[in-house]
This record gives structure tokens, sequence and C-alpha cells, in this order.
């Protein structure tokens, strides 16, 4: 009597489990990721302290929430019709718009009041097209890029960048110089949407090139992803014929 029976599909799962590389799939998800801190970041930065008085802390929050809903809407069109790379390309650009327009915002260099308020109402839109279409496309591209074994573990990686970007945003608590908490504040946003231009270098989601027909890219992403000997092959068909069923 056997002590341990495995059937043939068994087998090969185990087999696929050992053979499945992890380093090249967290590699994505960590600079898909860096789009999430932003999210995080900017949640709090128009910020009484931040923006100077009361009427600023309304405009930055009400201009930051209409943003966001904007951002929500075209980011399900956007990642169908682009990708889920290209979309996430656009969102730090997107991000980068706001945080220069925020930059220019500072009062401390512009001479008339209302010039800060304008660069700062337009630069919360921006952020907040950012935010929302953020909370829309990394988690999708993560989903899309993990294995099925890793997929729980990679999607947990968005909250924790999320509160990684607060508690980055928290520093400044101690920063008694208006201006230094302003463009300490500033400077450290455009760090985190440069790095997540690092996009540029990932793969688009095989499940995306395999929905608009582009098989044979999608076999290359999924063996970059996974490793070689992994079975990027089987992965492929098991999308498609999900994707069949779907249509």
């Amino acid at each position: 009597m056997n002590i341990i029976s495995l059937s043939e599909s068994d087998c090969f799962v185990l087999l696929g489990k050992e053979k499945e590389r992890t380093a090249t799939t967290l590699l994505a998800v960590f600079i898909a990721s860096l789009l999430s801190v932003s999210y995080g970041f900017v949640l709090h930065f128009p910020h009484p302290l931040t923006l100077g008085n009361e009427k600023w802390y309304t405009a930055g929050h009400i201009s930051l929430v209409i943003g966001a809903s904007i951002g929500s809407v075209f980011a399900g069109i956007f990642i169908d019709k682009l990708g889920r790379r290209s979309t996430i390309l656009m969102t730090s650009i997107i991000y980068l718009l706001g945080y220069v327009l925020l930059i220019f915002g500072c009062p401390e260099i512009q001479n008339n009041e209302n010039f800060p308020i304008f660069f700062t109402v337009f630069g919360c839109i921006y952020c907040g097209i950012g935010v929302g279409m953020t909370s829309l496309v990394v988690p999708v591209y993560i989903a899309e890029v993990s294995s099925a074994r890793l997929r729980g573990v990679m999607g947990a990686i968005t909250n924790h960048a999320i509160v990684f970007g607060i508690f980055l945003y928290s520093l400044t608590a101690e920063i008694s110089n208006w201006n230094v908490k302003y463009y300490y504040s500033v400077l450290l946003g455009l760090v985190i949407t440069l790095l997540s231009l690092l996009m540029i270098f990932m793969p688009e989601t095989p499940r995306w090139l395999l929905a608009n027909d582009q098989r044979d890219k999608a076999l290359k992403n999924q063996l970059w992803l996974l490793g070689v000997k992994s079975d990027a092959e089987d992965t492929c068909n098991y999308i498609e014929t999900n994707l069949e069923r779907l249509s």
C-alpha cells in the first residue's frame, strides 16, 4: 500500500512550483507598486500644515476627490485599450505633472495669492487622477503577472506600498520650517514617480497580450516572468481557455 498517492496532474503542479522563478515577478510587482506608494503619499499632501490655510485645504481635497473620480473611470478604459503596462506609465506621467504644478503652487515663489491656489488645485486634480487610476491598474497588473501560487502574497504588496507612502509623508511632521516641509514633500513625490517610470523596462501582462492576439509576445513575457523552466506554454493555454469562456 502506498503511503503517498499522487495523481499525474498533482505531480505536474508540484514540478511547476519547483521550476517557477519568483525574482523577476517580484521585480515587476515592486516597480508597479511604486505607484501605490505615490497613492498613499499624495493622499496627505494637500494638508493645512502644507498648504498654509483652510481655504487651500478645502480646495486641495475637493480637487483630489474630483481627480480620483475621473481617474477611476478612465482607468478601466485605458487598461483594456492600451494595456496594463502602458496605463501604469501614463499614470506615472500624470503624477509627475501633478507634482510639477504643486511646486509652482508654492506661495514663496508666487507674488499673486491667486496663482498658488490655481496651481495647487490643478496639481491636486492631476494627482487625484493618478490616485484613481492607480487603485485599478496596479492590482490588475500584479494579479496578471503573478502565478496562481504567488498571487495572494504579491497582491498584499499593494496595501503595504500605500501604507509606506503614508509613512513617508508622516516624516514631515517633525520638520518645523514650512518651506523645507513643502519642498521635501514635492521632491520626494517626484523621486517616487520618476522611479515608477522604470516600468518601461517591465513586460506587459500575458493575459492582455493573449486577449489582443499577441500570443508569441505573451509566451515570451511569461517565460521572462516565471523562467524558461516553467510551464509557460500551459499557463498561456489555460489563460486562452478562460478568455474563450468569457467571450
